[in-house]
C-alpha cells in the first residue's frame, strides 16, 4: 500500500508541473482583471499610434458607435477621431471617483493635450466591468447626465 501512495504522489506532484504536449496550453486557475488604470492607459496609446481597433476594444460598443450620455456626451468613435487629430486623450483623476457600484465608477477625466502639455478640457466617464474586463460605456461633460447613464446602465435599462 505504501508503494502505491508514494507512486500516485509522484504523479501528482510530476502532472502538476508538467503539461504533456498533447494536452495543449494548461488554462489558468484565476481569472485576470483588467484595472481601470490599464484601460485609460491603453487608449492613451492607441491615440498616440492612431490605433483605431486597439481604441475602440476599450468601449462598450454601444457607447463607441453611439453618443449614451446626452447633450454633452460623444460616441467612443468622435473621441478616437478628436484624440488621434487633435493629439490629446482622457486623463482619469483616479481620486475623485465616484463609485455606483463596485462594477460601475465614474471618473473625471481631464482632456490632456499632448502639444500643450496641460489640460484643455474636463469631461467625467463611466467605466463598468464587463466579462473580467474594464470598458469605457461613455463619457461627457455634464456629471448630471454621465451620472444617469451610469444609473441607467445600473438599472439595466440600456
Amino acid at each position: 500500500m505504501k508503494l502505491i501512495t508514494t507512486r500516485l504522489i509522484m504523479l501528482l506532484a510530476v502532472g502538476m508541473f508538467v503539461v504533456p504536449s498533447w494536452a495543449g496550453k494548461p488554462v489558468p486557475t484565476t481569472a485576470t482583471k483588467s484595472t481601470p488604470a490599464q484601460l485609460f492607459q491603453t487608449m492613451k496609446i492607441a491615440l498616440e499610434k492612431k490605433d483605431q481597433a486597439t481604441f475602440a476594444s476599450q468601449w462598450d460598443s454601444r457607447g463607441y458607435k453611439s453618443n449614451l450620455v446626452g447633450r454633452s456626451g460623444l460616441p467612443g468613435r468622435a473621441v478616437f477621431s478628436q484624440g488621434s487629430r487633435k493629439a490629446w486623450y482622457l486623463k482619469p483623476d483616479f481620486k475623485k471617483t465616484t463609485t455606483i457600484t463596485k462594477e460601475i465608477l465614474v471618473l473625471p477625466c481631464a482632456i490632456w493635450s499632448l502639444k500643450a502639455k496641460r489640460a484643455v478640457d474636463e469631461v467625467h466617464a463611466v467605466i463598468v466591468l464587463s466579462k473580467e474586463k474594464w470598458l469605457i460605456l461613455g463619457a461627457g461633460e455634464n456629471k448630471k447626465e454621465v451620472l444617469s447613464l451610469a444609473q441607467k446602465y445600473k438599472d439595466k435599462k440600456l
